[in-house]
């Protein structure tokens, strides 16, 4: 009888040494996984079924973004997919993804005053939850630009926003679908309020139903971000302010932070910019350094943007921007992350910095007065504490965490029942 307890005892102790607890696996969204890093590319061009990129030749991009869904209605790549048949929309989604490749539509852009004309949010978010049902999309992307109302009636703007993305979560659920975010970053400064900024309190209140966010950061004042330490760390322009001082201001972790950028300066918006553009190894370098010294996880890169003559080009990236394409800016940046040096903060990166004055379309509508206007506005943003940006760090460290492992836990479970054992024997 102590001889069969013994071997029972024993035998359940060996089942929970061989049975530690197994990772939660990433969250699967429409059959596939939705995890950073995030590497969008926006498509702006109406583009025949038969020119559609597939896989082969959109990667390393693995989020695929329709420009734009307008409250007026669709325009260029949105109209393209519309008019495709079921079966064609069908045919790209498995290629993508069977690829780990998502594709979400764009909505607003600068040309949407959607809260300037009074839209309903309610009923604006439902429109586009129809909309990526209908067309089985993964997703929506917010790009937000209707500056004005931020500024003259930040209250209803945010009431506004908070009903909006309140609503859309409800339509598209985050277990199964994609909501990013893709504020210019020109709307966290001082123009706008600093740390009281609308989309800095936005994010206290529906952050947690965006699954990350986009800063565009670039389209700004001439030589606002144009160093790796004024784009990544310490911009001394308060209206133009960089990742981490958004990241602490506002509460953003960086682990829900990608990093926007233009690749083509025939896509730039504001006059005088250009060094805001970096080439692929300076931009390498810079996050190297942004990983290096503030644990940024590499959450993602955001590309402003995709045409059909410029998709990929077998002439490299040049200093001016006036050949390579959109796919070889990643493609070359990825391949110099893993070698570029860690510079000094204060390296000039031609532009490894940017600024947010305007449009990810590009729009020079609002971009080139909302920078010249923001130059001359008062600097009003706070300084934040650290204590949320190291938290947030530590968090986006990937650091474990404390507490006995399954295997340490059930060696102590056998050392008990091995004791009981021997006191029962003797």
């Amino acid at each position: 009888m102590l001889l069969t307890t013994l071997v029972s005892l024993l035998s359940l102790s060996s089942l929970v040494v061989a049975s530690p607890v197994a990772p939660a696996a990433a969250p699967e969204k429409r059959g596939f996984p939705f995890s950073a890093p995030h590497y969008s590319l926006y498509i702006n061009d109406i583009i025949p079924y038969d020119s559609w990129p597939l896989a082969d030749k959109i990667k390393p991009y693995n989020r695929v973004l329709l420009a734009f869904w307008e409250s007026k209605g669709a325009q260029a790549a949105p109209v393209s997919w519309e008019g495709f048949t079921d079966a064609q929309r069908q045919a790209i989604l498995t290629n993508y993804h069977d690829n780990g490749i998502a594709l979400m539509v764009s909505a607003f852009s600068d040309d949407d005053h959607i809260v300037s004309n009074k839209a309903d949010p309610v009923a604006t978010a439902q429109s586009i939850g129809a909309w990526v049902k209908k067309y089985n999309v993964d997703g929506v992307d917010i790009d937000y630009e209707d500056f004005k109302p931020l500024q003259e009636d930040p209250a209803g703007s945010l009431a506004w926003l908070t009903a909006f993305h309140n609503e859309l979560a409800t339509q598209l659920p985050l277990s199964d679908y994609a909501i990013s975010s893709t504020p210019s970053a020109w709307m966290y400064g001082s123009a706008f309020g600093g740390i009281d900024s609308v989309y800095c309190k936005l994010h206290a209140a529906v952050g947690s139903k965006i699954s990350w966010y986009a800063l565009q950061l670039y389209n700004g004042q001439p030589g606002a971000w144009n160093t790796c330490e004024n784009t990544y760390w310490n911009s001394a322009k308060p209206d133009f302010l960089s990742v981490n001082q958004i990241s602490q201001n506002c509460g953003i972790p960086l682990s829900q932070i990608t990093i926007g950028k233009l690749w083509s300066q025939a896509d730039s918006a504001t006059a005088g910019s250009a060094d805001e553009l970096p080439t692929p190894v300076e931009f390498a370098t810079c996050l190297n350094q942004f990983k290096a010294n503030n644990n940024y996880p590499l959450t993602g890169i955001m590309v402003w943007a995709a045409h059909l003559d410029n998709w990929v080009s077998a002439a490299p990236l040049d200093k001016a921007h006036t050949q390579g394409g959109a796919i070889n800016f990643l493609s070359d940046t990825l391949s110099a992350l893993s070698s570029a040096p860690v510079a000094n903060s204060s390296t000039s990166a031609s532009g490894s910095a940017s600024a947010s004055g305007a449009s990810a379309s590009g729009g020079a509508s609002g971009a080139a007065g909302a920078a010249s206007g923001a130059a001359g506005s008062a600097s009003g943003t706070k300084a934040a504490g650290a204590s949320g940006s190291n938290a947030s760090a530590a968090a986006a460290s990937g650091k474990p965490t404390s507490g006995a492992s399954p295997v340490t836990a059930a060696g102590g479970l056998t050392l008990v029942l091995a004791t009981v054992a021997c006191i029962l024997l003797f």
